[in-house]
């Protein structure tokens, strides 16, 4: 594969988000986005939503079990996310340090999203769980493809990983973007994804964008917790040449039983 230099990628990205960034540069900050949940997720109207896949990114506090125990306990839970309409699939989450759990879910179009978050909030009432935070984004889907992310029902490709399952971290990340849209980006930035698909543990990237709310992002799986923080420590250095200091991340551990049940795109 032809090298690029990385100076070469982080001038060219730049470059396209400045550009992208000028038309914008008199707009008013970008609200606070840690309610129950987000606007798009509260207003639906079926006849006239577009069949465009979304993903859903959620999270709460959650002082509960721990990976293993939530692998043995909730499967049946599980597989009723699976067969909900409209989940293409769910990835679970778990972070028993900072007493965070959730998921990232994939949906065939808003309605579906709308109408399950509607359920999942009350049934997370049922448990207690009062405080959610979540966001909805569009995917640049070409962007998404060269980053090896997946985005049905079953593997099109093997996902593969070098190291045990147990190890893999999910990185959560999003940040104020007042730049194009997802087809401006799956035009614009493919080099800049195909770096990101080479570098060392990245098994995959989602990219996200919401124009509404002017965020972008991505969520990340990694094959380990190393590779992880390698990563968000030259991304962290390489968005802020691209003028974005304010970043958005969580990290995760993946319940990968309850992932696999929910047709969470995982190594098998």
């Amino acid at each position: 594969m032809k090298s690029t230099s990385p100076f070469k990628l982080l001038f060219a990205a730049s470059l396209f988000v400045l550009i992208a960034w000028l038309p914008y540069a008199s707009a008013s900050a970008v609200p606070n986005k840690t309610e129950s949940h987000s606007k798009a997720v509260q207003t639906s109207d079926h006849k006239g939503s577009v069949k465009t896949i979304k993903l859903l990114q959620m999270d709460f506090p959650f002082a509960g079990q721990g990976k293993d125990d939530m692998n043995l306990n909730y499967q049946e839970l599980s597989q009723s996310i699976a067969d909900y309409p409209g989940v293409i699939w769910k990835i679970w989450t778990v972070n028993e340090d900072t007493q965070e759990a959730g998921g990232i879910y994939l949906f065939e179009d808003e309605y579906a999203l709308n109408s399950y978050v509607e359920m999942h909030v009350e049934r997370l009432k049922g448990f207690g769980i009062t405080s959610v935070n979540s966001k909805v984004f569009d995917i640049p889907e070409k962007l998404t493809a060269i980053a090896r992310g997946q985005l049905t029902r079953q593997q099109e490709t093997a996902i593969r990983s070098s190291k045990p399952l147990t190890e893999m971290r999910l990185l959560q990340m999003d940040f104020p973007f007042n730049g194009p849209g997802k087809e401006a980006m799956d035009q614009n930035l493919q080099e800049l994804s195909q770096s990101i698909a080479d570098y060392p543990g990245v098994i995959w990237k989602i990219w996200t964008v919401n124009e509404e709310t002017r965020e972008g992002g991505g969520i990340y799986l990694f094959e380990d917790e190393k590779s992880l923080t390698e990563y968000v420590k030259m991304h962290t250095e390489r968005l802020k040449g691209m003028g974005v200091s304010t970043l958005n991340i969580k990290i995760f551990e993946v319940p990968e039983v309850l992932t696999m049940i929910s047709r969470g795109p995982i190594p098998q």
